[in-house]
């Protein structure tokens, strides 16, 4: 492992690390299977079907003109006493992490299919 991975100073630290928005995290695991649509499914829109309910978030649905989350939003604990901001912290909750956890679960075993809470239609 890179030499970066294994130290234990940044884990002191509170600033090291990054957070995904659910949609975001969805979309690089998509890229990271190569994921390509299928000549049948070219004029299915949108192929991602009800990422809110599953997710948190759902392309071209941000609840208002400025995002999903406010811009100065900061969790409870060491973020907030080091006066860090961590918008997309704001949608992590259990339901929707385990909604993005079990989507990508399916969409490796069975594709993009809307079975099995996947994330397809």
């Amino acid at each position: 492992l890179h030499r970066e991975a294994t130290t234990t100073v940044l884990d002191a630290d509170p600033t090291y690390g990054s957070l995904r928005e659910p949609i975001g995290k969805v979309m690089k695991y998509m890229r990271s299977l190569e994921y390509a649509r299928a000549p049948y499914d070219k004029n299915i829109y949108p192929i991602l079907h009800g990422m809110a309910s599953k997710v948190g978030q759902e392309v071209y649905y941000a609840q208002d003109q400025f995002s999903f989350f406010d811009f100065d939003y900061s969790p409870p604990g060491q973020f907030a006493s080091s006066g860090l901001m961590a918008p997309e912290s704001q949608l992590l909750s259990v339901s929707w992490l385990i909604g993005v956890i079990r989507g990508m679960m399916m969409l490796s075993k069975y594709g993009l299919k809307g079975d099995w809470d996947g994330f397809g239609q």
